[in-house]
């Protein structure tokens, strides 16, 4: 990989900094060779990494471009000459139509055996509300993750944890579960929040979405996206505390890197237990290991099997989606959009695009049986009516009441 300067000046320079950053501790993979001409490494501390500035990253469809979706006009196909890639043989971006299996096998938190499926789950501060004002805000969101996780038997896979939101890529039965550890991890989190800084109504002021990810793509970009959320914090991917980064990929794991788990949650006092992981729930039963700050360490509560096989066990792959997505549109798609109502055309033009991704077909050439089956993944991934739908669809209200199960309204007496 060229490395680009050291001191980036916009924001596509950045993210070839980053990634460059990364790819420094990715060596010879499947004959995927890193070219001598390191740059300067610096650490960040934790102060630096560990709360946002007033600016946000951010990125145009021109700035970056997609790898892991189907060529569009107003996507290129080739690969930034920054970015330009020397191999053996092997170009770990030529995996487009690699298949990942979606759904699994797990046991849960709860001790049974279930299929699981992907979700995303955003907790989000409404109108600038800052969620996590210091380091202990950061550590206590992160063990509330996994504390909910346990309570509403759902498996983490990866999350990160930013100044006014954190993300969540989770294993679930259904959507209802999903939901409920969202909910969850909103409740209790406020809760601390208004303990610390004795302001009220925060809770009102937080809210939760879990999103159904349905394809390939939309797995491999959200477990991308999310640990990308550290650049938002002007920190390096690889060095940020607050994410599930590191428990991926044991090839990345440099000795001495990271502080390593050296106590078992297991076997804290109850008086522990309030002081260190702030609940009263008995956890005799959990895996998680502590490190000696501290801090929860991520590898012992993060599925990364369930990541690692969505990349094919291969880090480049991994890192070359984190560096060459567009975070813009991942994150209007898996935190906007399900959030905020748009005009029909508007919603037209989003129902048309996953018309042509899931069906390579119009909306007006879909017959009503794949009509229906688009008809739940809208209703849930998207801040809609029935009777938009309806508009939308070109389907008889009553139709999309009965295929979604919603029931009509009573008019008020």
């Amino acid at each position: 990989v060229l490395p680009p300067s050291p001191n980036p000046s916009n924001t596509f320079t950045k993210l070839s900094y980053h990634l460059h950053q990364l790819l420094r501790h990715v060596h010879h993979i499947r004959g995927f060779n890193i070219l001598e001409g390191d740059l300067p490494h610096e650490k960040p501390n934790r102060s630096t990494c560990g709360a946002d500035s007033a600016g946000k990253v951010s990125a145009s469809k021109s700035d970056l471009h997609q790898i892991h979706r189907p060529p569009s006009p107003n996507c290129p196909t080739t690969f930034p000459s920054c970015f330009t890639v020397f191999t053996n043989g092997f170009n770990p971006l030529d995996k487009t139509t690699i298949s990942m299996e979606l759904s699994t096998i797990r046991k849960l938190p709860n001790g049974l055996t279930s299929r699981v499926f992907p979700f995303h789950v955003s907790i989000k501060g409404l109108e600038d509300t800052v969620l996590c004002r210091d380091e202990e805000d950061y550590d206590v969101m992160v063990k509330y993750i996994a504390i909910c996780a346990r309570r509403k038997n759902v498996i983490i896979v990866m999350y990160a944890v930013v100044s006014n939101h954190s993300h969540e890529g989770i294993l679930a039965r259904n959507q209802l579960d999903a939901s409920a550890f969202g909910e969850e991890l909103k409740r209790i989190y406020s809760m601390w929040f208004h303990r610390k800084y004795k302001q009220s109504g925060i809770l009102q002021k937080v809210d939760s979405q879990a999103l159904p990810l349905e394809n390939d793509w939309h797995v491999r970009n959200a477990l991308a996206y999310i640990p990308r959320n550290a650049i938002d914090n002007h920190c390096p991917v690889h060095e940020y505390n607050w994410s599930g980064f590191r428990a991926m990929f044991s090839i990345m794991k440099e000795p001495g890197r990271w502080k390593a788990g050296v106590r078992p949650v297991s076997l804290l006092t109850k008086r522990e237990r309030e002081s260190i992981m702030h609940t009263g729930d008995v956890l005799k039963d959990v895996p998680w290991m502590l490190d000696e700050d501290g801090m929860l360490a991520p590898e012992s509560f993060c599925d990364a099997a369930y990541l690692e096989q969505a990349f094919s066990h291969d880090p480049a792959f991994w890192l070359k989606t984190i560096g060459s997505m567009n975070p813009a549109e991942i994150e209007e798609e898996l935190v906007n959009a399900p959030r905020r109502r748009v005009s029909d055309a508007e919603f037209f033009k989003a129902v048309s695009d996953t018309a042509k991704a899931w069906f390579k077909s119009d909306i007006g050439q879909l017959p009503l049986e794949k009509k229906l089956r688009l008809l739940p993944f809208l209703w849930r991934t998207r801040k809609t009516s029935v009777n938009q739908l309806a508009r939308v669809l070109g389907l008889e209200r009553e139709t999309v009441r009965k295929a979604l199960n919603v029931h009509k309204a009573k008019p008020a007496s």
